[in-house]
């Protein structure tokens, strides 16, 4: 007999495939997404260092008291908050902020509820770094002023 449909079990192959298929798809996709934030976060904790180490060079940022010290505003800056992107505005544009999930924490939370990226001075050494959700120093960038 010549039948031209497809058979119960026939179908039941092509979903249960398709299912697979898409069950590695989903998985791929959020390593894809997760490698894609870390990038993100390096470029653009980079980019604040290599700005604040021209700024260093300059002579507007230097370290005063274990803090970032800004000679033209008077400021020391902890992290990258409201007041480093509004007095460094010719600098740094724009709000950089870590997009990985890890990092989107009330840890790096500012008043004004955007994500930072902190600093630690250590000596002639500036640490870019966030907080996990464990409260565990992520350093991502290092300027090194020695």
């Amino acid at each position: 007999m010549n039948s031209k449909g497809v058979t119960l079990i026939e179908l039941l192959i092509v979903i249960v495939v398709v299912g697979i298929v898409s069950a590695f798809g989903i998985v791929a996709v959020g390593d894809i997404i997760k490698n894609t934030s870390d990038k993100v976060d390096n470029y653009n904790a980079e980019y604040i260092a290599d700005k604040m180490e021209l700024l260093f060079d300059i002579g507007t940022l230097e370290i005063k008291n274990n803090k970032v010290y800004n000679n033209k505003t008077s400021r020391s800056y902890s992290g990258t908050g409201k007041a480093f992107y509004k007095d460094l505005e010719g600098s740094i544009g724009n709000r950089i902020i870590p997009v990985t999930p890890e990092s989107q924490n009330d840890y790096n939370k500012t008043n004004d509820g955007v994500y930072k990226f902190w600093f630690k001075v250590d000596g002639d050494i500036i640490n870019i770094y966030y907080w996990d959700s464990d409260k565990v120093m992520v350093i991502i960038a290092v300027i090194d002023l020695s």
